[in-house]
Formats: C-alpha cells, structure tokens, sequence
C-alpha cells in the first residue's frame, strides 16, 4: 500500500475497468501510482492485478492499489481522500450505466430515446455530487475528470459551487473519423491534424441517430498552420468514422482513451491542444489546453465564447433540457417530460441537485416496472 496517489479512478465498472487497463500502460506511466476505488471489493481488487499484471507484459510497472469505497459514505470517502492525496481524480462511478437503459424493446426504446438522455441525468450526477461534496468538506486539492455525462453534471454542480476539472468522451469520441478522413485525403498522419470542436452530448445522439446533426455545431480542421475546414464535409467525416463503431458499451475502448488522455495531459502538465465537456462547469464540449493546473477554454479565429455558449445551450434542447438556472434547477423540455410521462409514468418536473438522489431512485424504480411491462431485448453488445 501507498501514502499517496498519482491517479485514483473511482467506479469500476466495464467504462472504469478499461480506464484503469488503459492508463497502467500508458507511455510514461511507469513510477507512478495509480488508486482503484470500487464498492465492490472483489471484482475491483482483480481488475487492479489484471490492469498491473497486463502492463508488466510491456516493461511498464506502476503501482496499482485497490481500495474499496462508498460514496454514499461522505465522510469516509473524504478521509481516505485526505489520507491518499490522489493528483487527478478520474470518477466513472453511476448509479446505472448509459447502456442499461437501451435494454428495453427496440420499437419502446426508440420512443423513449427521443426524449433525449438529459431525462436520465440524476442517475449519472447522484454520485458525482456525493464526491464532490467529500473533497470540499476535506478541502481536498485535486483535479477532478467526470466520466459521467458530464455536458451536463459538471454544469449543475458548478451552479451548485461545485468545480469538476472536466469530462471526458461525448463530442471528442468523433474527433478520429475527421482526423482519419483529412489523414487519408492528404496523404498524411492523422497526428498532423488539428480540431477546434464545439459540440455537446446531444450532437453525437443526433448524429447517431439520424445520419446528421440538427443543431449547429462548431469545427475548424487545421494542418499545420492550414485552416483546411472548407475543403471537408465535416458532417460525412463524422458519419464516416460512426459507421466503423462497435455498437453500444463495445465503444468503451474509445472513450476509456479519452479519459486517460485527459488524465495524461493534467497529470503531466502537457498544455496540449484538447477537447473535454463540461471544462470548469461549461455546458457542452470546448476546446481546451490542459496542464497541471487544470483545464483553458482556447478558441481559434471565427469563434467567440458568446457563441460557443449559445451553440451548446441550444443542443442541449435536444437532450431534452430546456436550461439549467443559475442556482443549478434543471429545467426539462415540454417534449421530455410528455414522452417520459407517457412510457414511464415518470414525471420530468424541474428538480435541484439535493433532490438528484431521490430522483434517481424513482427514475430506476419506474424503468424497472417498463422493463416488466414490454421485456427486455437480448443485448448484442
């Protein structure tokens, strides 16, 4: 066991077990130490060997230390916080996974996904509350990467006086389809280039679904000191790299390399060009440079903050949130609340973040009775 930890990652499930395999053989990784924090202390404490044992294969060799841990528990959360000292935080604890709520019948499931995912925000911003809540009490200094729908939690915990660093995933995971289509048109590495991405969580949905987005996004494509955006159909990049995913959770390998990119950058101090949702509370994705102090929202020409802000705070309409007030009340859309009245028996009224666990519990508890009602279908992933 150690005094300290270089990274610790909370929740370990199939998204936080990909981050721990991942990080323990990152380049450069080697003498550090890495904390894994799990509820449950069996299958956390072997996916901590398999994520040391599978680095060993490749000469990397940082300490990897399994400790159980409860959020519920805030207190105790907050002293084991204090006693290890963890540099980067990278939580991918929820109370249900994105994937789970799919599970349902096809013909059902597409009804209710046209609410948008913003109905399911309590379930995904419950435990991070609980988190954040710890390190304040403690006053604990660290840099904190949400996993965990973050265009939109880090967003109300901000209003709530909570800072999460950033997220992680969401509009970067289609970053590789633009990158690999300006890669293979001009003959060059991948590496060459350059994204500037405004984007929230409900583009990709929109993307995903319909073949296209139906909100305004931003993106500018450079090479070198290029601007070669007007030369790509950034809509047909995208799309092309979406058809090559593997469906549902079988993404995590993506995403799970987009937090330990993240985690890289913070706990390096790369000031590399990035991208992250939520960065310091912001609703939606930004471009970003990060380091060791935490993350900069960095805009090229043809952008200003103004408009980026608008662009991500009328996407997320589609994710069926109509605003987020200034004290952190989640205000739905008329639409969300009407189809998640309907399918569930749930009712999307505007809540505050002390109400997210109680929400959570309702919201589980009538997607339960739905999945009674109409079966769950056979996963294929």
């Amino acid at each position: 066991m150690f005094d300290y930890a270089d990274v610790m990652v909370i929740g370990i499930g199939d998204l936080g077990g990909w981050v721990v395999e991942l990080l323990a053989r990152a380049p450069g990784i080697d003498h550090k130490k890495i904390l894994v924090a799990s509820r449950s202390d069996d299958p956390g404490r072997k996916r901590a060997y398999s994520a040391w044992a599978g680095s060993s294969f490749i000469g990397r060799g940082p300490k990897v230390v399994f400790i159980q841990l409860d959020l519920f528990d805030i207190d105790k959360t907050g002293e084991l916080l204090r006693k290890y000292k963890p540099k980067v935080i990278c939580n991918c604890a929820t109370l249900q996974p994105w994937w789970i709520v799919s599970e349902i019948s096809p013909e059902i499931w597409t009804k209710i996904e046209s609410a948008g995912f913003g109905p399911w925000g309590p379930i995904h911003l419950t435990l991070i509350y609980k988190l954040m809540q710890a390190i304040a009490k403690y006053e604990i200094e660290t840099l904190v990467v949400n996993c965990c729908y973050p265009d939109f939690t880090n967003a109300v915990l901000w209003r709530a006086g909570f800072t999460p660093t950033c997220g992680i995933g969401n509009g970067e995971l289609l970053l590789p389809g633009i990158k690999r289509g300006i890669a293979e048109n001009l003959l060059i590495p991948a590496s060459n280039v350059a994204t500037y991405l405004v984007m929230h969580h409900s583009h990709v949905a929109q993307f995903m679904t319909y073949g296209r987005s139906g909100t305004p996004y931003f993106v500018k494509m450079m090479v070198g000191d290029r601007d070669v955006t007007k030369q790509f159909d950034a809509d047909k990049l995208i799309m092309d790299g979406i058809k090559d995913w593997l469906p549902g959770r079988h993404t995590h390998p993506i995403t799970a390399s987009s937090a330990v990119k993240t985690i890289y950058h913070l706990l390096f101090d790369t000031g590399e060009l990035s991208f992250a949702p939520g960065p310091n509370g912001e609703v939606g994705g930004y471009p970003v440079r990060m380091s060791g102090k935490g993350v900069e929202i960095v805009f090229p020409d043809g952008i200003t903050m103004e408009r980026a802000k608008k662009i991500n705070e009328n996407a997320q309409k589609k994710d069926g949130i109509e605003r987020i007030e200034a004290d952190g009340t989640v205000v739905f859309t008329d639409s969300a609340r009407d189809i998640m009245k309907e399918f569930l028996d749930y009712d999307c009224k505007p809540f505050k973040i002390e109400e997210s666990e109680e929400r959570s519990v309702e919201l589980l508890s009538c997607y339960d009775q739905l999945k009674k009602k109409y079966g769950q279908k056979k996963a294929n992933f």
